[in-house]
């Protein structure tokens, strides 16, 4: 499951009957400072997912996670164009996940 982009409607079902529309945590309206990046391995630990989205750029990916003040990096997979946004302030130390999954990259983003 993908943080707040598909879940079940009705929470007493064991299968999803109906998938919820993705709420948007930041404000269209506003001016969006873009931020430099820094690609690395998948991080062992993640932190906090505050949201996701399916079938987006990397570079759209960014661009969600300029948008949101909490956004502090965010992991990227190329095949799934899935982007996963983090309240977790990630280094280059911090241990790299292992196996690696898929094809997913962290991406610190530079404040």
């Amino acid at each position: 499951w993908h943080f707040m982009t598909y879940f079940p409607v009705d929470v007493n079902e064991t299968v999803p009957t109906a998938v919820a529309p993705a709420l948007k945590p930041w404000n269209d309206s506003e001016a969006v400072h873009k931020h430099d990046y820094i690609e690395r391995t998948l991080v062992a630990d993640e932190g906090r997912e505050i949201y996701a989205r399916l079938d987006v750029t990397l570079d759209e990916c960014k661009e969600l996670c300029d948008r949101i003040a909490t956004c502090r990096s965010l992991a990227f997979g190329f095949t799934q164009r899935s982007c996963h946004l983090k309240e977790a302030n990630v280094t280059l130390a911090d241990a790299a996940r292992v196996p690696a999954y898929l094809d997913f990259k962290t991406y610190i983003k530079e404040l």
